[in-house]
């Protein structure tokens, strides 16, 4: 038997911008929740936001919204039902009311009582316990603590890549290369993508997604003035894309990502803004008319030397653009897949069938395209293509090993020999820190010297 504290060491907010470690009392347990210990909590942009009282943050608060921990109590409905005390676990951050209009309408996400562990309403993971409902906690199996991490930004990508619906073989085009993007870039080459080009400026984020391999064309954009090589991605693209996600969170940004979508396609707008951030775009761009053509017919001479001259004036067709603009916020019963694809060791059984869509074989790669030639990631000179999958062992490597039939960094999706293509997870938490060393995990944010960063007990 678990013997527990009355208290606990956790990061509070009382204001923004204004934080301190304290003691506090262990979390109570509604009669369906389960009590977490800690193990480890993801730093995001989110967090950045947070703290500057942005978002939909509501104060005092504890924060942390991606909780990695195991089971150590159950509350008096929440046992004999396939969870017990010591089960690893990560955990889906959000409290939905159930009864509003929109969840009513099964549009949970749009929940008018919506409630977020570690942003909104409820502590978060930002503290040595934390208490969330049963239904909200998933079981993991060999993936690090670290690592998973990533399993609550990849739920949201996986929410992102269903509003973006990309047909078969899209062009995309992803702005940005934070952790979150890594994530959904990945899943959307997965998932659709022929061409996928990914630029952002260049540094260790751009470095970490060489590394893991997530595009067929990178651009590393000038923080000074990025208009080069803007010219140089629509030249090698002179119709634009079929979809164009915008993952950095700039307005600047967002405004010139309109620009590279080709006539029916998409934006997604899926960084998180400062509020109260506006976008200016003219609506001839998403509804537009080809140039005006006039045509003036010279007078025409009539029976009567008083009759007025006409002229005709011809305008050309009007061309509509019919860009479809989109968001795309948190997750809404995404977890599920997000551990199919992180936590290797769920991969190497036959997947359930409603996750057979997740797990698509990876196609070869196109032949390189002009910005391709110019700015192409180290090539091998092995025809096969490539397979990995996600997780790792506690530092994060690959620690699965080799498998009967099935090479290092291949798993059979089903025992038959097919294998399948998971995300990637190493070296996206690049950097760990103490509760106490909370300041220091904010410069390291802010100073791009972190890919993601995670809190670990």
């Amino acid at each position: 038997m678990i013997v527990l504290p009355k208290t606990m060491k956790a990061l509070r907010y009382s204001a923004p911008k204004e934080y301190a470690i304290v003691d506090v009392p262990v979390p109570k347990l509604r009669e369906n929740d389960v009590l977490v210990k800690v193990k480890a909590c993801g730093v995001c942009g989110t967090d950045l936001h947070i703290h500057d009282g942005e978002f939909i943050s509501e104060f005092p608060l504890i924060p942390g919204h991606e909780t990695v921990g195991h089971i150590v109590a159950l509350g008096p409905k929440a046992q004999n039902k396939d969870y017990n005390i010591g089960d690893y676990v990560c955990a889906d951050n959000s409290e939905l009311c159930g009864e509003c209009f929109y969840c009513r309408r099964g549009e949970e996400l749009f929940c008018e009582n919506f409630k977020a562990h570690g942003v909104a309403g409820l502590d978060g993971g930002f503290a040595e316990f934390v208490a969330y409902p049963l239904k909200k906690v998933f079981k993991l199996q060999t993936i690090s603590p670290v690592n998973a991490t990533l399993i609550e930004p990849t739920s949201c990508a996986l929410h992102g890549l269903s509003r973006i619906s990309a047909p078969p073989s899209s062009s995309i085009l992803v702005l940005g290369a934070g952790a979150t993007g890594l994530m959904l870039t990945q899943l959307l080459r997965l998932n659709g993508a022929a061409n996928l080009t990914l630029a952002a400026p260049g540094g260790l984020k751009m470095t970490t997604a060489r590394k893991l391999d997530v595009a067929d064309t990178y651009v590393e954009l000038d923080r000074g003035d990025s208009t080069p090589q803007f010219e140089e991605i629509k030249r090698a693209n002179p119709y634009g894309f079929d979809v164009v996600v915008e993952a950095t969170g700039a307005v600047s940004v967002l405004e010139e990502a309109l620009h590279f979508v080709r006539r029916g396609g998409k934006l997604c707008a899926y960084g998180v803004y400062r509020r109260g951030s506006k976008v200016g775009w003219s609506p001839e761009k998403i509804c537009k008319n080809v140039p005006v053509q006039i045509m003036s017919l010279p007078p025409v001479a009539l029976s009567s030397a008083s009759t007025p001259a006409y002229s005709l004036t011809c305008f050309s067709p009007p061309v509509r653009d019919e860009i479809t603009i989109l968001s795309s916020f948190s997750e809404m019963f995404e977890f599920p897949n997000a551990i199919a694809y992180l936590d290797h060791s769920v991969n190497s059984t036959s997947p359930s069938p409603s996750l057979q869509s997740h797990l698509l074989p990876h196609r070869p790669h196109l032949p390189p395209s002009p910005c391709q030639a110019l700015q192409s990631p180290h090539s091998s000179s092995s025809s096969s293509i490539p397979w990995y999958f996600g997780g790792g062992g506690s530092d994060g490597s690959n620690a699965a090993g080799s498998t009967s039939g099935v090479e290092p960094g291949m798993r059979s999706a089903s025992g038959d020999g097919v294998k399948a293509r998971v995300v990637q997870t190493q070296g996206i938490v690049n950097m760990t820190f103490k509760l106490e060393e909370w300041g220091e995990c904010l410069k390291a944010i802010r100073e791009k010297r972190a890919v993601k960063a995670a809190i670990v007990f």
